[in-house]
């Protein structure tokens, strides 16, 4: 289901060469880098 929906659309977003992915457990955040 990721590889068909969820990945194509992030790959759309402009920013996605500089997305960091975290492993599963790690609690949720996000910053600008």
């Amino acid at each position: 289901m990721l590889k068909d929906t969820t990945v194509p659309h992030l790959q759309a977003h402009p920013a996605f060469q500089t997305m960091i992915w975290q492993q599963d457990g790690a609690p949720p955040h996000y910053d600008q880098v």
